[in-house]
């Protein structure tokens, strides 16, 4: 059975490429020999749901993952996507047999619960566990291994130089860790996702990669050393089919936009009373402390418990996504199915009414599947509009005149070796599951 190798550099856009193999000199010009393509995910802007395309090979309507969580069965009760709540298996990660391992280093949605798995955390798991199996805290990496310096992205700009050189030290504890079990593990797929360049483009700007004036760019100069030679290391391996990919990018932030503000102001929905939702907010905090789930944090910094679900036919509880408020969906729906239809398309064309007022570029995206009688997580329709931030709290700044650096963009790359490759120019996420299949 043939080993696949693949890197992912989430964060970089393909006109970055040629920054990036300049800081790696050795295993850059390995990468250059690859074919390349760009990848466009649509309107996934979330790293979780753009790779449930990958992992699974179908698209969002069809695995059920358009972002971080979905609602259960409740818009005001959200859960976190893993693996095992995909409509599609991960199947080509299903092929470790005894003695064959799958290598699974940073990989939003895939768990740590299979045998034939090392796992190191992504964190975005309700889960204390960081490394599985657990034997490994023994070998000199891993027992500081952490998935990220920071619990969210509030506490890192808080302080982003700070945190941005926290960022470097603990992507560079993930390459020793990458580098051990290459050596050491008998695996048949690797892979392997370095989150540092989606961080530093969030608390320092764009083009990091061509910054040699930014005051962290010598840290940063030898962590790309060390992944030059660990890089060159493995690509050099004979019979290794290997990928390399970014799953999205960054632009500048041009604006901010608050979808259920918008739904509110067009009487779709209604935010219950402050104090109830403060008291419920208390509650998830309470079974946060007594789990002592580490990102728990993410779960509770949400809309959970914000909606007047009696007054509400449609929402965003995950950015970007929209839900109509189905009795047939939710245990406390509103919206009849004689009604649904007639919604939907209100819904539907008022926000791309009033987005189109003051974005240019404005993409719904509808599922297909939305009326099908085996649902999933997925949402009724998504919305994305270039260089727009997506909020969705009651009171979340999203009327400040303060804009982000950057936000995420669905756009790509990947460079592989993989011999059944079409050298197509352009690719999609589900399209990467075939190159190694």
């Amino acid at each position: 059975m043939s080993r696949n190798f693949i890197l992912s550099v989430d964060g970089l856009s393909p006109t970055e490429i040629g920054n990036l193999t300049r800081l790696l000199p050795k295993s850059g010009s390995l990468l250059e020999s690859g074919l390349f393509a760009k990848l466009d995910s649509g309107v996934l802007t979330s790293a979780t749901a753009i790779w449930a395309e990958i992992l699974t090979g179908k698209p969002w309507h069809h695995n059920g993952c358009a972002g971080y969580s979905a609602p259960n069965d409740s818009l005001n009760n959200l859960k976190v996507i893993n693996e095992d709540e995909l409509s599609d298996p991960t199947s080509w990660l299903l092929r470790g047999s005894e003695g064959e391992l799958d290598v699974l280093i940073n990989i939003p949605l895939v768990q740590p619960n299979k045998s034939t798995r090392i796992w190191l955390a992504d964190g975005s798991l309700p889960t204390n566990l960081r490394v599985v199996p657990r034997s490994l805290f023994e070998a000199g990496p891993f027992r500081d291994y952490e998935p990220r310096p920071y619990a969210d992205y509030a506490t890192a700009f808080s302080s982003p130089s700070k945190n941005s050189s926290a960022s470097i030290a603990s992507e560079m504890k993930r390459i020793d860790c990458a580098v051990q079990l290459h050596r050491t593990a008998a695996w048949s797929q690797f892979i392997w996702r370095i989150t540092l360049f989606d961080q530093l483009a969030h608390l320092a700007g764009l083009d990091i990669l061509s910054a040699p004036d930014l005051s962290l760019f010598d840290e940063l100069k030898l962590l790309m050393d060390h992944l030059d030679i660990a890089l060159y290391e493995m690509l050099s391996e004979p019979g290794i089919n290997w990928i390399v990919l970014s799953a999205f990018s960054h632009v500048p932030c041009g604006g901010k936009a608050n979808i259920n503000t918008l739904l509110k102001d067009g009487h779709f929905l209604r935010w219950l009373p402050a104090t109830q939702a403060v008291n419920a907010g208390g509650r998830q905090e309470a079974v946060s402390a007594i789990t002592k789930a580490p990102l728990a944090k993410h779960a509770n910094v949400s809309m959970e418990a914000c909606i007047d679900l009696k007054s509400t036919v449609a929402a965003s509880p995950v950015s970007g996504c929209i839900w109509i408020n189905r009795a047939e969906r939710f245990k406390d729906g509103i919206v009849s199915d004689a009604d649904y239809e007639i919604v939907y398309a209100d819904v539907r064309d008022y926000l791309w009414t009033v987005l189109s007022r003051r974005f240019a570029s404005v993409i719904i995206e509808e599922n297909p599947r939305r009326t099908a009688k085996e649902r999933n997580l997925s949402p009724d329709f998504m919305v994305w509009v270039e260089g727009v931030e997506f909020h969705n709290l009651p009171c979340d700044g999203s009327q400040s005149a303060h804009l982000p650096r950057t936000t995420h963009n669905p756009s790509g790359f990947v460079l592989t070796n993989c011999t059944n490759y079409k050298s197509e120019y352009k690719m999609t996420p589900t399209q990467v599951a075939g190159l190694i299949n």
